[in-house]
Formats: C-alpha cells, sequence, structure tokens
C-alpha cells in the first residue's frame, strides 16, 4: 500500500483500469469456463451412460448365444452316449465334435467333456493350464445348479482375464457329465469395436467381476474402478494406478461381471481447456488495451496537473510563486488561474503571518524571561518561609524541652500534657514544612533516568520501617521486581511512602501483613504495595492523591497529608500512572507503572 501510494497519477489510472478490466473479464471466464466444464462432463456422462448401456446389452446377447451354444454341444456330439458307453468310435466322433466347436486350428477356446465326478474325458481347442480340483468342484456345483448352464466369474490367466461357461450333460434326467467352455477375453471384441463406434477411440472399455477387483480392459489385467464408482453407477474418480477417470459402471444382465466404460480426464475437459486457453489470452490482450488507453487520457489530464504541481512545489521550497500561463478554457486551465489567485493570497498572507511570529517570538521571550524570574523568586521565598518557619518553631520546641527538663517537679499534669501537646504540634509542623518543600522541588528539577533495581530499592524501604517499628511483629514478603527505567532516588521516595503507609495503617492489626511484588496488564509492568490495614472506601479513592487530603483522622494515624500527593507527582513525572484499591477493615493496595519511556510531566 506504501509503495501504492507513491505511485503517481500517471502509473495509477492505467494500472487500475487494466486490473479492473482484468478482475472483470477474470471473473466471466472463469465463470464461463466452469459452466463450461461441467456441460462437457454432462456430454461425456450421458455418452459413456450410453455406450455401457448398448455394449452390456450386447454381452447379454452374446453371452445367452453362448449359453445356447454349450447346452446344445452334449446332444449334437452324443457326449450322454459316449459317457454312458465309452468307445473308440465315440470318442473318434466326439473328439471331432469338440475340436469342430472350438474353432480347429484357429481355436478360440478350450472345451472340455468331464464325466459326473469333474474329470477330464475329452478335451480339444487352447492348451490352457489345467484347474485345481477345487476350482473343478465349484464349476460342476455351478453346472448342476443351472441346467442351461452357467456363466462363471472371470479367472486371471497370466495376464489377462478367462470365463468359463459349464452345461450339464443329461442321461434322461441325471447328470452324466459336463461341457466346459473356457475362453480368454479376446483382443479385438465385438464389444470393443462397438464402444469405439459408439464414442470414440478415446474411450476405455473395462470388464470384470462385480464383487472383486480382478479387472481387464479387454487385453490385459488392469486395476479395477474405485469401489464407489462401481457402487455409484456414474462419478469421477481415480484409479488405483493414479489416472483420474470419469466413467459409467453397468451389471451385465444375466451374468456376475461388470462393465465399466471411462474416459481420461484430460480428454474429457480439452475443449474446456482449450477454450481457457483462448479466454486468457484474449483477456491479457484486453488487459492490456485497457491500460494503454488509461495511460493515454491520464496523460492529457495528468500533463497540465504536473504544470500546476510543480508551481505548487515552487511556492513550497522558494516562497516564490511562478505564474502559470495556460490558454485551456476547461477544468484544467480554470484550476490553473485559481492557484495564480492562490498563490498571490498564500504570499499575502505569508508576510502577515511573518509579522505575527515575529511578534509572537518576542512575547514569548518576554513571558519566560518573567517566568524564569519568578521561579527564582518563588524558590527564594520558599527557602526564606521555611527558613523564617523553621526559626520559631525551634525556639518553642526548645524552650517546650527546657520547661520539660527544669521545671518538670514544679509543673501539673495538665501543664506538662500541653506541653507534650506543644512537641508532638511542632514536629508535625516542622514534617508538614519539609514534605512541602519536597512537594514543591519536584515538579522543578529535572529527570535523571537511568536503570533501577526495584527489589533492591523495596527491600531496603521495608528494612527501614522494620527498624523504625521494632516493637511490632509485622509479617513482610518482597517479591522479585523487573527493575525499571527512572531515577533511583526519586522511585526510592515513592516505596519509602507506600511502605511507611503500610506499617502505619495496620498498626490496629494483631497479625500484621504487607507485600510488595508486580503484575502484568495488558503488557505493562505493574508494581504493588498490598496491606491488610484499616483499608479505606472507595467512594472516596479519588481524594487519596491529593495535597491535605486524609481520609482517616488525625487522633488515629499521625501524618500530613502530603506522602501520596508526593507518590503522585513522581510517578506522573515518570510518565506512569498510581491507583488504589480498597475496602473498609479490608486493606489497601497501591499500584503504579514506570513506563521505559515517559514524557515530561
Amino acid at each position: 500500500m506504501h509503495r501504492w501510494n507513491q505511485l503517481s497519477l500517471s502509473a495509477k489510472l492505467p494500472l487500475t483500469v487494466g486490473l479492473l478490466l482484468l478482475v472483470v473479464c477474470g471473473t466471466m471466464t472463469g465463470v464461463t469456463y466452469h459452466y463450461v466444464r461441467l456441460s462437457v462432463t454432462d456430454v461425456a456422462f450421458d455418452r459413456l451412460e450410453h455406450a455401457a448401456t448398448k455394449v452390456s446389452e450386447l454381452l447379454a446377447r452374446l453371452i445367452q448365444n453362448r449359453l445356447s451354444a454349450v447346452q446344445a454341444l452334449g446332444p449334437r456330439t452324443a457326449a450322454a452316449e459316449y459317457l454312458r458307453n465309452p468307445t473308440d468310435a465315440g470318442r473318434t466322433a466326439l473328439s471331432a465334435a469338440l475340436t469342430t466347436y472350438s474353432g480347429g486350428e484357429n481355436a478360440a477356446s478350450a472345451v472340455e467333456l468331464w464325466d459326473a465326478e469333474a474329470r477330464t474325458v475329452e478335451a480339444a481347442g487352447l492348451d490352457l493350464e489345467p484347474v485345481s480340483d477345487e476350482t473343478r468342484r465349484e464349476w460342476r456345483a455351478a453346472g448342476a445348479a443351472n441346467p442351461r448352464g452357467a456363466l462363471l466369474p472371470f479367472r486371471r490367466s497370466g495376464d489377462r482375464l478367462a470365463f468359463a461357461v459349464v452345461a450339464p450333460v443329461f442321461d434322461g434326467t441325471t447328470i452324466a457329465g459336463y461341457i466346459v467352455d473356457r475362453r480368454i477375453l479376446g483382443q479385438a471384441t465385438q464389444a470393443t469395436a462397438a464402444l469405439t463406434n459408439l464414442i470414440g477411440r478415446e474411450a476405455v472399455l473395462l470388464i470384470g467381476n462385480a464383487g472383486d477387483e480382478l479387472w481387464s480392459d479387454t487385453t490385459r489385467v488392469v486395476t479395477a474402478p474405485s469401489e464407489a464408482a462401481r457402487t455409484s453407477g456414474s462419478g469421477h474418480y481415480t484409479r488405483l494406478d493414479g489416472q483420474a477417470r470419469i466413467g459409467h459402471a453397468i451389471t451385465v444382465a444375466g451374468t456376475p461381471w461388470m462393465l465399466a466404460t471411462e474416459f481420461p480426464v484430460t480428454v474429457v475437459l480439452a475443449p474446456a481447456t482449450k477454450f481457457l486457453r483462448t479466454a486468457l489470452v484474449v483477456l491479457l490482450l484486453l488487459s492490456a488495451g485497457g491500460a494503454f488507453v488509461g495511460w493515454v487520457v491520464c496523460r492529457r489530464i495528468t500533463t497540465p496537473l504536473g504544470q500546476v504541481t510543480d508551481a505548487a512545489e515552487a511556492i513550497a521550497a522558494t516562497q516564490v510563486a511562478p505564474p502559470i500561463t495556460t490558454r485551456r478554457t476547461d477544468e484544467i486551465g480554470r484550476l490553473a488561474r485559481s492557484f495564480n489567485t492562490m498563490a498571490d493570497e498564500v504570499t499575502q498572507s505569508r508576510q502577515r503571518l511573518e509579522a505575527l511570529v515575529a511578534d509572537l517570538d518576542r512575547r514569548v521571550r518576554d513571558r519566560t524571561t518573567a517566568l524564569e524570574q519568578a521561579n527564582r523568586e518563588l524558590e527564594a521565598f520558599s527557602y526564606s518561609v521555611s527558613h523564617d518557619l523553621r526559626a520559631p518553631l525551634r525556639a518553642i520546641d526548645g524552650f517546650s524541652r527546657i520547661l520539660v527538663e527544669d521545671h518538670a517537679k514544679e509543673l501539673s499534669p495538665d501543664a506538662r500534657k500541653c506541653l507534650d501537646v506543644i512537641d508532638h504540634r511542632t514536629r508535625h509542623m516542622g514534617q508538614l514544612i519539609d514534605d512541602l518543600l519536597t512537594f514543591s522541588r519536584l515538579g522543578r528539577r529535572p529527570l535523571t533516568r537511568g536503570p533501577v533495581d526495584m527489589t533492591a530499592i523495596a527491600r531496603t524501604s521495608v528494612d527501614e520501617a522494620t527498624r523504625a517499628n521494632a516493637d511490632r511483629l509485622v509479617s513482610t514478603l518482597v517479591h522479585p521486581l523487573p527493575p525499571a527505567d527512572g531515577e533511583r532516588a526519586l522511585i526510592g521516595q515513592v516505596f519509602e511512602n507506600l511502605v511507611q503507609n503500610a506499617f502505619k495503617f495496620t498498626r490496629p492489626r494483631a497479625q500484621a501483613s504487607i507485600e510488595i511484588g508486580h503484575e502484568i496488564r495488558d503488557g505493562v509492568t505493574t508494581y504493588y504495595v498490598r496491606d491488610n490495614g484499616v483499608g479505606f472506601d472507595m467512594e472516596y479513592a479519588d481524594k487519596l492523591f491529593g495535597v491535605f487530603q486524609r481520609l482517616h483522622r488525625a487522633e488515629d494515624f499521625e501524618g500530613t497529608g502530603v506522602g501520596l500527593a508526593i507518590v503522585d507527582r513522581i510517578v506522573k513525572r515518570h510518565g506512569g500512572t498510581v491507583w488504589a484499591d480498597g475496602a473498609v477493615d479490608g486493606g489497601a493496595t497501591f499500584y503504579f507503572t514506570i513506563p521505559p519511556e515517559a514524557g515530561p510531566a
């Protein structure tokens, strides 16, 4: 997007037009290609289904003819007579009949006469590998169950398939033997020729047993269509050899066979692929032509706009606006004349602005000088007030101590109590003066930032507070804290004030507990100081960090009301935030953040 924004209008418009044409025409091409694919696929399915039906009917008729021929072979050769009375003359006649049936020298099948126990009596035709005793028993059972003859499933014979027709030979009503006609699935069969005539040479005819994977393309054993394709009839599928096909499968009536007609997907989709290639060429030509037209139109617009742009850049760079001359009366000409007028106005406005800026600069310098002087006077006043207030406080404190130390016996209990109050109030006033001076200095002195070991500072603050409260049993826990980027002294003041508050407000607890740790909130490290003290009402939480704001009585807890205000000022000077969470008699938790890069407070 950044590079696109850097392109000129003369480049964007042609590219936009070209891309728009590419998207629109590409979408239309894609939709059309999709429907062309569907159309040619539907046509291919119709052709395959028609071809499969016709070939299946042809095979069914051929098989019926073969069954009739095998059934008639027994009476015609007097097989029953030979089985009943085997003579040399009968064998000679039987052999001649079997040889004639099988095709003689051009034999197309292996024909055998079996006795009732499935033993070979006479054979003629092709010399095929013998069948096992188990197979003989299966074929005998099939022949016995079908008086008109039985067509048996395909069996593998080398790299091709073979099938057998078995018909019983009757002696009266008793089965005297069986005629077995075994054939190899031929090369240029009548079914293959019919398929070629119906749907073309690209088609593939597959035939096999309906219940297993033994299939052939009529010339050799091949992988069968997928079971899903054989079950559903029609569909797209991938053969076990990895070839993508579409096909139609159908059971051959009256047989244990199934027939499948297939087209390679590449052949079916060849018209759609040809259409797609042509459409892509046209699409590229249209996009290139559109981009060229867009470039020509854009040049007529951007050339005068470039002149206006150059003039505008000259105004920004040299503060002198060269006039634009043009004879055009259209929108571009009006823009050029308006630009000349605007340039004059800009020149006049710049002159007025420069005068105003000079005046403002002078005023700012005067105000800055006055502010610096006021700050110096305020700082001097602060030190003077501090000194002037501390002197009478020290005098009051000193005279009070003299009275207590030198005239203790002469003072009544009420007088001693008054002197104690005076001593406490003077110390409180001195602390208040120190806190106010610290608070006022925080806003003036610059920060000196650097890596701060937060764990060490926290533990130092806890140790100092523990020594100051040696008469109390307080459980403290300081977790390892991640370092911060700030001023060590100021952050130490934050921990010192928060830890002192925690010790102070847990004083009523028999089992005081204070914990210091950190959390990660929204990816920001947040430090906290948690205690189980008297807590506070969250309704007044916004007053915690104000100067002289107190949520507890001074009689219950000492303090000046400035400590948390100092914490707030230090954290904000570091660019962080500070807040508190608590409940009455439920303890309190103070949170603060110290971002690594904070702006000036």
